[in-house]
C-alpha cells in the first residue's frame, strides 16, 4: 500500500512537471514569435510616428533645428569664426538674420520644405560651400550618397564615419524628408556636368601647343564607368602623350572642375611629365566637436594599422601630433583648435595603380612647359591637384582664385550630420588645412601666377603670352 501512494506521488508529480514544462516552452514560443513580431510592428508604429511629426511639424521644431545647426558649426567648423577675411561674408551676421527671419511672426513658415528654401536663401546660399558647408536640396543628391555608402561597406569599409553615415542616411526623419522632397518634384539635380566628356584633346599649334580639357575628376576603376571605359580613357591620354612629343606648351584646362576622384587624372595625366612622387607638407587642425573628434580618430586609425588604409605603392610617412609654444604666423588666433597634424597631404604617385600605362611612361616624358588654367568653380580635389602642382613648381596657374573648397583624400575632411526635427542633412569640413606657416589651404582659393587680361578668359590670356613671351 504504502509502495502505491508514493508510486502515486510520484506519477502524479511528473504529471504536474510535464504541465509546467508544456508551459514554460509554450511562454518561450510565444516571447520568441513576440520578438520577431514586434519589431515590424514597433517600425510600422515608428515610421507612423515620424510622418505625424513631419506633417505636424511646427515653427518651434524648426527654429530649434536652426539653433542646432549653429552650435554644431561653432563647435566643429573652423570657419565659423574666418568668413570675412575668405569671402567677405560674415556667418554670425548670417546667422543673427536667419535667425530673425526664422522668429518673426509675419513671414509664413508652415512646413519644412519652407524652412529648407530659408535656410538655402539667407544662410547657405550666401556662404557659398566656404568649408564645404551645404545643404542637401535634392533627393538625387541624398541617394547617391545613400548608395555610395552601401556600396562602401560592401567592399569592405569598416570605419566609424562610414557606420556613423549609414545610421544617419537610415533614419526616419531623413529618408521621411528626402522622400516627400523627391514627391514634391525636387528630386534631380543638373547632370550637365555629368554629360560632359571627362577629357578633351586638341592640337592648338602643330609643333608647339597641345591643350587638355579635364572636366571632372573620376575614378575610371569606378562601377559605374566599367573596365572598358578606363581603357577607353588610357588609350586616348597614351595617344595623345605619344602626338604631343616635343612640344613647347602643354595648356591644362580645370576650368569648371569641380571635382571628385583624382584616380583618372593621378594614373593617366600626371605620368605624361612625372616621374617623381610629390606631395604637399601640412597642418591639419581640429576643433573640439563631436563631429570633429569622429573625423580626427578615423585620421588617426590611418596611421595606426596603415596597410588598412594605404595603397602599398603611397609610402606616407606618420602623421605626427604636434602643440604649438607660440601660433603659427598666418594662423587665425581666433579659432579654438584642440588638435593639429603635422603631415604630408596627398602624395601623388606618378604611376597607375593597377600598371597600365607602362609603355607612355618609359617612352615619352612632357618636359616643355605645362599652364594650368582655373577660375572660380575649379574646387574639391581639382584644387587640390592644382595645389599640388603649383606649389612643386611643375605648373603656371592662370585665371582666377578656385573657389577655396579644397578637399584631400586621405582623411574625411566632410563630414554631414542630420537637423533632429526636419531631417535635413547638412554637410561641411571639420579638417583645416595650413600650410607650415599657417596659410590656409581652404576658404582662399588657389591663386594663379597670372591672373586673366582685360577682356580675355585664361586660354586666351595663355596664347597671348606664349604668342609674346611674357613668361
Amino acid at each position: 500500500m504504502l509502495l502505491f501512494k508514493l508510486k502515486n506521488k510520484i506519477s502524479i508529480f511528473f504529471i504536474q512537471k510535464g504541465k509546467h514544462i508544456k508551459i514554460s516552452a509554450l511562454i518561450v514560443i510565444f516571447i520568441i514569435i513576440g520578438a520577431f513580431a514586434w519589431r515590424p510592428i514597433a517600425d510600422v508604429i515608428n515610421n507612423r510616428l515620424a510622418i505625424h511629426r513631419f506633417n505636424n511639424m511646427s515653427h518651434e521644431n524648426m527654429i530649434y533645428d536652426f539653433e542646432y545647426l549653429i552650435t554644431a558649426l561653432e563647435e566643429n567648423w573652423p570657419f565659423f569664426n574666418l568668413s570675412i577675411s575668405a569671402n567677405g561674408v560674415d556667418v554670425h551676421v548670417l546667422a543673427e538674420n536667419t535667425r530673425a527671419f526664422l522668429n518673426n511672426p509675419a513671414n509664413d513658415i508652415n512646413e519644412p520644405f519652407d524652412f529648407m528654401d530659408i535656410m538655402q536663401l539667407y544662410f547657405f546660399g550666401p556662404i557659398n560651400q566656404l568649408g564645404g558647408l551645404t545643404l542637401t536640396t535634392s533627393y538625387s543628391d541624398f541617394f547617391n550618397l545613400q548608395s555610395s555608402i552601401v556600396h562602401a561597406i560592401e567592399q569592405g569599409a569598416n570605419n566609424r564615419t562610414t557606420f556613423y553615415l549609414h545610421e544617419l542616411t537610415q533614419k526616419q526623419e531623413v529618408q521621411l524628408f528626402y522622400d516627400r522632397l523627391q514627391n514634391a518634384g525636387r528630386g534631380t539635380q543638373s547632370l550637365q556636368a555629368g554629360q560632359m566628356p571627362i577629357m578633351q584633346f586638341d592640337i592648338l599649334e602643330a609643333g608647339q601647343i597641345a591643350y587638355m580639357s579635364v572636366n571632372r575628376m573620376i575614378n575610371v576603376w569606378d562601377d559605374s564607368y566599367g573596365r572598358d571605359g578606363m581603357w577607353q580613357h588610357e588609350l586616348r591620354a597614351y595617344n595623345f602623350t605619344q602626338n604631343i612629343e616635343g612640344y613647347n606648351h602643354l595648356i591644362i584646362d580645370f576650368r569648371g572642375n569641380t571635382g571628385g576622384s583624382t584616380m583618372h587624372f593621378r594614373s593617366l595625366v600626371l605620368p605624361m611629365f612625372l616621374r617623381e612622387f610629390i606631395y604637399l607638407h601640412a597642418y591639419v587642425h581640429y576643433m573640439g566637436g563631436t563631429y570633429a573628434t569622429l573625423a580626427r580618430e578615423v585620421f588617426d586609425m590611418r596611421y595606426i594599422w596603415p596597410a588598412a588604409f594605404q595603397s602599398e605603392i603611397e609610402d606616407t610617412p606618420p602623421a605626427d601630433v604636434v602643440s604649438f609654444e607660440s601660433p603659427l604666423p598666418y594662423l587665425d588666433a581666433e579659432i579654438n583648435f584642440t588638435h593639429t597634424i603635422s603631415t604630408r597631404l596627398f602624395n601623388i604617385p606618378v604611376y597607375h595603380y593597377y600598371g597600365v600605362m607602362a609603355s607612355a611612361r618609359q617612352e615619352v616624358l612632357f618636359d616643355g612647359k605645362i599652364w594650368l588654367l582655373v577660375d572660380e568653380y575649379t574646387a574639391s580635389s581639382a584644387e587640390a591637384i592644382a595645389a599640388m602642382l603649383k606649389y612643386n613648381d611643375i605648373v603656371t596657374v592662370v585665371g582666377t582664385a578656385t573657389a577655396g573648397n579644397m578637399s584631400f583624400d586621405f582623411e574625411p575632411a566632410i563630414i554631414k550630420m542630420s537637423l533632429p526635427n526636419t531631417g535635413m542633412v547638412v554637410q561641411f569640413s571639420v579638417a583645416y588645412y595650413t600650410c607650415p606657416l599657417g596659410r590656409p589651404f581652404q576658404g582662399y582659393g588657389i591663386q594663379p601666377h597670372y591672373i586673366n587680361r582685360p577682356n580675355m578668359d585664361a586660354l586666351e590670356t595663355v596664347l597671348v603670352m606664349i604668342n609674346e613671351g611674357a613668361y
